[in-house]
């Protein structure tokens, strides 16, 4: 169902009361965005939601204006801000006031992140600059019916859009992404100065199929980017009713399940969100430069996180992925693995063939060869040379991981006066 800008901002916040804002800005472009605040979940947010039904939802002087007003706000208050795109684009007839009021936009964005998550709706039409706006977020809601585009000649719809990782979450229609918007803004934390949200109703009563499911409280895992990076899973979770992200690693790890992992592992940096990521990979796919240059980014970008990282090996983690991800000397304040777990520099495969092909013969197989030099590099022999903390059960392994978000909560770090690493450029 195809709601108005003002409908869009009720359903947003809680109790359907909003607290509209320059509501008499309507000359030019004013009418074309409607801006308020109020609460989602009890937390507090600002917003703006582009009305399209009014001159095509044109940007210019004034639309911009009200928007940054929205921004500037958030800044002082430390609060999140929800912008729902729906419009055709620029005012034309503004001319180059249009693109300095865009630039303002990404300007105020730009300060605001870090500072307070910013959630980008795109209900309907997000077109030129203000796909580049709505790409400041950290995370995009996209109606699948909708449409984002650069320019008329790459138009991303739906899936595609999901696909090439420009979205997170798809949903079925306006009221579906609000609704999503609601359940994201209640696992994020309010800004980076304050605590995450706990939950004393959840429990853990069925386990699952997978170590997701094993790990965290029933019905509490929300999925983001499920269409991009298929390798990887990356969410948010809760934790004997305590939030937290997560990585899940399997299989071979693309650029583009790099650049999953990098974006989850910076917005809980930036927020000071814990992060456990459990690893079965041995291997960083693709042949090209992105893969070197992705996989390196990732390595600085979880060497630089100084949020608590909680790493588990739940299969196997050999080479650039075990530094990259589950290294506990520049990487993890806990490294945990199950007991059949393999940590080694190569694939044990290659291994054999380099080192111990003189060990295959008639009274010993290949596949022989290589369970006993798996042997040698297991979870307990990682344990012993102390690489890794403890070796866990699939039984106790929920236990374990809270066990030790809990004793690192207060983790500080303290890092050398920089600005920023240039590794992530």
């Amino acid at each position: 169902m195809k709601l108005t800008a003002t409908e869009k901002l009720k359903q947003l916040f809680d109790d359907n009361e909003v607290n509209f804002m320059d509501e008499l800005i309507n000359e030019n472009t004013g009418e074309c965005v409607v801006i308020g605040y109020g609460t989602v979940e009890g937390i507090p947010v600002w917003a703006f939601s582009q009305n399209i039904s009014e001159k095509s939802g044109s940007f210019g002087a004034a639309h911009g204006k009200k928007i940054r007003k929205v921004f500037e706000n958030a800044i002082k208050t430390g609060t999140p801000v929800v912008g729902i795109y729906d419009s055709f684009g620029g005012a034309v007839t503004e001319g180059v006031q249009t693109l300095e009021a865009y630039g303002e936009l990404i300007k105020s964005a730009n300060r605001l992140s870090g500072i307070a998550p910013y959630i980008s709706v795109i209900s309907g039409s997000c077109a030129g600059c203000a796909t580049v706006a709505s790409m400041t977020s950290d995370f995009i809601i996209m109606n699948k019916e909708a449409e984002l585009f650069l320019n008329p000649k790459a138009v991303f719809k739906g899936e595609a859009a999901e696909k090439a990782g420009l979205v997170q979450l798809l949903s079925e229609d306006d009221s579906d992404a609000l609704d999503k918007t609601r359940e994201l803004l209640s696992r994020l934390p309010i800004n980076n100065l304050s605590g995450l949200p706990a939950y004393e109703d959840t429990c853990k009563e069925s386990f699952g199929n997978n170590v997701l499911e094993n790990v965290f409280d029933d019905d509490s895992i929300l999925y983001l980017n499920e269409g991009f990076g298929e390798e990887v899973q990356c969410g948010f979770a809760l934790i004997n009713g305590e939030s937290c992200a997560f990585v899940n690693a399997v299989g071979e790890l693309d650029a583009d399940c790099c650049e999953k992992i990098l974006k989850t592992v910076s917005f809980c940096d930036s927020f000071n969100i814990p992060l456990v990521t459990f690893i079965d990979s041995g291997e960083f796919a693709g042949e090209g430069a992105d893969i070197i240059k992705k996989s390196a980014k990732l390595a600085g970008a979880y060497a630089e996180a100084s949020n608590v990282k909680v790493s588990v090996i739940t299969g196997k983690a050999y080479g650039a992925v075990y530094v990259a991800l589950a290294g506990k000397s520049s990487n993890s304040d806990e490294v945990f693995a199950l007991e059949d777990s393999y940590i080694g520099v190569l694939n044990p495969e290659t291994a054999v063939a380099l080192m111990c092909g003189d060990k295959i013969n008639k009274d010993k197989t290949r596949e022989e060869v290589e369970k006993e030099y798996k042997q040698d590099f297991d979870a307990q022999a990682a344990l012993k040379g102390g690489y890794i903390d403890a070796v866990v059960t699939s039984e106790n392994m929920r236990n374990k991981i809270y066990a030790a978000l809990e004793v690192f909560a207060g983790k500080r770090v303290d890092s050398l006066p920089k600005k920023h690493s240039n590794i992530l450029m």
